[in-house]
């Protein structure tokens, strides 16, 4: 798990129809910087996917499974000393058997760095 840890939630809105929005920042200091890489740290890509499932498995109050990653397109790098707050939007809906449509992106004004579309299961 990286929620509370490699990022924190430091807030969380969901007042769009299926949309939920968080504003995230990242531990700085956390271990996966100092090999990721120790001069320009920056997040990994696999981390930014685990942090959407987190933050929904979070506000869902369930664990999720990611199923499958239709359409992943990495942006742009983070580097956590100069966008150590960003935002993560994710629209979800549910299409039946704990399946759960996603697409998700992260970004901070108006640098995206991530776009996901892919399929989360609700583990039981």
């Amino acid at each position: 798990m990286l929620l509370g840890d490699f990022f924190h939630i430091i807030d969380l809105d969901n007042t769009k129809s299926e949309t939920l929005t968080a504003r995230i920042r990242f531990n700085k200091e956390h271990r996966i910087f100092k090999g990721h890489f120790p001069e320009f740290p920056v997040v990994p890509g696999v981390c930014m996917i685990q942090l959407i499932k987190e933050i929904l498995a979070y506000y869902y109050k369930s664990p999720l499974f990611l199923s499958a990653g239709d359409n992943i397109k990495f942006l742009r790098f983070i580097n956590p000393n100069i966008d150590d707050t960003v935002m993560v939007q994710a629209r979800s809906v549910f299409v039946g058997n704990g399946k759960m449509k996603t697409e998700a992106t992260i970004y901070k004004e108006k640098n995206k760095f991530l776009k996901f579309k892919g399929i989360f299961l609700k583990e039981s």
